[in-house]
């Protein structure tokens, strides 16, 4: 049996394992910079990911990557709000509808898998 997160109970959204490829760009000054990075884990409603930037608690991400329902990838702004070393929970900004269903989609099917 799955190990609960110790924030389970106050989670917002069903948070998944989840291991893929992050592109992100970012504005630590004035000129736009990109990173590569993974994803640890993800949610309706954010993302974990590790990627080697300097990125402040509250600055805004732009981040890209591909979930395997989908042709396109997903670009999604979203909002640092926790960092440990280059760790960084990322609460999604701005998303559509249809993206926010991609993702559900996604978490829905890794939590079917993961449960059994």
């Amino acid at each position: 049996m799955p190990k609960e997160h110790p924030y389970a109970q106050v989670r917002r959204w069903v948070r998944v394992q989840w291991e893929s490829r992050v592109k992100v760009s970012y504005r630590p000054s004035d000129v736009l910079q990109m990173a590569n990075g993974r994803s640890q884990d993800i949610c309706e409603g954010g993302i974990a990911v590790y990627v080697p930037i300097e990125a402040t608690i509250g600055s805004t991400l732009e981040l890209e990557f591909t979930v395997p329902s989908s042709r396109a990838p997903l670009r999604l702004h979203a909002v640092v709000r926790n960092r440990s070393g280059y760790r960084y929970g990322l609460e999604f900004v701005v998303i559509s509808k249809a993206q926010r269903d991609e993702i559900a989609t996604l978490v829905n099917s890794l939590s079917v898998a993961t449960s059994h």
